[in-house]
């Protein structure tokens, strides 16, 4: 026997002995070499039987060619052995993977794992790219991952904080792709949003409103699902909890019972929780509906101030509202109403003090100021009488004319002019410090000015034909005009 032949009998066991010891070791089988399938066939140690097995268990190194074919069919490789060489081959080629879990839930704000193994064969494939795109989780990032040592690939990643149903693709490099569908729930419930968060109710009574509450995690989504409670945040007698389950949008609805007189004594206020614990606004408070007395209610302030046409009020109208027991009403509404004067609005609410201010800008007309506050069948008043405000012009009239910048006078006669001051909205104010004053006397004498409680007049006599310019000043105003004294009265003249 040739001695090289004689080495590979005794080397042989040793090295079948190396391979089981390091399959048993690392649970992974050594791929055969093409020398260990020669070492094999010729050394005779093994059987047939035992190679077909080893090949099927450690599978083969590298991909036999025709030439290795037929070399190993050569060396007395038979058809069972030539077979399993071929499913080696064909089985180190395929490679699949799989996703754990293939649809995620998680909760909003949290993160999700998804593993990807992938495997060759009935081994794990080794630095397989892993890539996790297409999101539709806002923020996303796509994510990428080589397989290891036990061809697993782990991703961890935010799934975002709206709750609803988001989804990704797994895929492997040259293998294919994978939906995964991601179920993101709300957060625990944080606060809420109750309508209406004020109800007037009359001891004994039940509220005519519904409750709604819409109950919301941290991120602001809707949590369905929910038990919760409505119950008085301070114990009051014959009142218990109210209990519901919230719907698909997170939304509960209350019926409230009639509201036992001892719990009314004042303002009860009922919150909203979730277990033991209340959550955020989710408040109602019910309070006792007033009766207004209509001998308690009335203006307390800014009545007595002056008026003067055009201007607001330097103060606000005050109104106090009070309940048959002395009680200022707080929120109470008050509709307004006013007369030759605008107001700061058609309708005012009491503050915690059961006061309202108004505030009032006088009209332009010199006359009376009416402004009417009513609650209920209750109305009050008050009045001004507004005065003129300062003069702005000066209206010069004679016989019943207003005269312009230009004035014809007949001659031989005595003219009266009658002067009223007005103010910018053209209410007549008391005028004072008539003067006249003439350019040539020669043609035109001033014989009086003055100003009594009726206005003012200036007195003229014409004294000869002529034109000369002549002014009027009255309550520190001043018009101009020009005079002309024609030469006979059969010229005519709208004066005199």
């Amino acid at each position: 026997m040739p001695a090289t032949v004689v080495r590979s009998v005794r080397l042989l066991p040793l090295l079948v002995a190396l391979v089981a010891s390091a399959s048993a070791q690392t649970g992974a089988a050594e791929p055969l070499r093409k020398s260990d399938l020669v070492r094999m066939l010729t050394a005779g140690g093994l059987s047939k039987v035992e190679i077909a097995a080893l090949v099927t268990r450690n599978c083969l190194s590298f991909t036999p060619t025709e030439r290795d074919r037929q070399d190993l069919r050569s060396l007395g490789a038979d058809g069972e052995i030539m077979r399993r060489i071929g499913d080696c081959g064909r089985r180190a080629l395929v490679r699949r993977f799989e996703v754990t879990p293939r649809r995620v839930a998680a909760v909003a704000g949290s993160d999700a794992v998804v593993v990807v193994a992938v495997r060759q064969g009935t081994a794990p494939a080794v630095g397989a790219a892993v890539l996790v795109t297409g999101a539709t989780i806002a923020g996303w990032q796509d994510q990428r991952a080589v397989s290891g040592a036990d061809g697993r690939a782990t991703f961890r990643f935010p799934v975002g904080t709206v709750a609803g149903p988001q989804r990704f693709s797994v895929s492997v490099e040259n293998v294919g792709e994978v939906p995964v569908a991601v179920d993101v729930s709300p957060a625990e419930p944080s606060s809420a949003d109750v309508r209406p968060t004020r109800i007037e109710v009359r001891p004994g009574a039940a509220p005519a409103e519904l409750v709604t509450v819409m109950l919301y995690d941290r991120f602001g989504n809707a949590v369905a699902g929910r038990g919760i409670t409505l119950r008085p945040l301070v114990a009051a007698a014959g009142l218990t909890p109210l209990s519901a389950t919230t719907g698909s949008r997170g939304e509960a609805t209350f019926t409230l019972p009639a509201i036992p007189p001892g719990a009314l004594s004042r303002s009860l206020v009922l919150g909203v929780a979730v277990g033991d614990r209340l959550v955020e606004g989710g408040r109602v408070e019910i309070v006792p509906r007033a009766v207004v007395s209509s001998d308690r209610t009335g203006f307390v302030a800014g009545t007595s101030q002056a008026a003067v046409v055009g201007n607001p009020l330097a103060e606000p109208l005050v109104l106090e509202v009070r309940d048959t027991a002395g009680v200022p009403v707080a929120g109470q509404a008050v509709a307004l109403r006013a007369e030759n004067a605008s107001l700061s609005g058609e309708s005012v609410v009491t503050d915690s003090a059961g006061r309202a201010r108004i505030r009032v800008v006088v009209g332009p007309r010199r006359a009376p100021v009416l402004v009417a506050a009513r609650i209920g069948e209750i109305e009050k008043q008050v009045r001004f009488e507004p005065r003129a405000g300062a003069a702005a012009r000066l209206v010069v009239r004679c016989a019943g004319n207003t005269l312009e910048r230009r004035i014809d006078l007949a001659p031989d006669t005595v003219v009266t002019l009658e002067v009223t001051a007005l103010d910018g909205f053209g209410n007549a104010v008391a005028v004072s410090r008539v003067r006249a004053a003439v350019g040539d006397q020669r043609v035109l004498r001033v014989r009086a000015a003055a100003a009594d409680s009726a206005g003012g007049r200036v007195v003229l006599e014409p004294r000869r034909p002529g034109a000369t310019a002549f002014a009027v000043m009255a309550s520190g105003l001043r018009e101009n005009f020009t005079i002309t004294v024609l030469a006979s009265r059969s010229a005519g003249a709208p004066c005199g």
